[in-house]
């Protein structure tokens, strides 16, 4: 009696052979996904909010993951990214220069908080 070519016992060279074709098509769909598309979408903060972050950074009254929310979030308003990218670049621990670095961004986050009140 012959045998036949494909029988029960051969099911997984057909699994081998899916994921071997499968897997190039998933990684490529992962690459594309993770290049096309940004990982979170600008948060939209007030040059208040800004100010607040910035201030309680610099008085060490700010909560244990607020800095790390701050930083690592992009802003809409591109004046308000500019001034969290230029946060985020600062070397920490904070010494004097990073002190008076940071004492300039919080005047400048009040100044478009203010400019942003008297306009409205």
């Amino acid at each position: 009696m012959r045998r036949p070519i494909i029988s029960d016992d051969s099911s997984w060279p057909v699994k081998v052979l899916m994921f071997v074709l499968l897997s190039p098509v998933l990684l490529a769909f992962i690459v594309l996904k993770l290049v096309l598309m940004p990982f979170e979408r600008p948060m939209k903060r007030s040059p208040d909010e800004v100010a607040c972050y910035l201030r309680d950074f610099l008085n060490g009254t700010g909560g244990t993951w607020d800095w790390d929310d701050f930083i690592s979030v992009p802003i809409a308003d591109p004046r308000l990214e500019d001034l969290r990218y230029r946060a985020a670049n600062l070397d920490l621990p904070i010494g004097d220069d990073e002190t008076a670095s940071l004492k300039a961004l919080v005047a400048e986050a009040e100044m478009l908080a203010d400019a942003g009140a008297t306009a409205a």
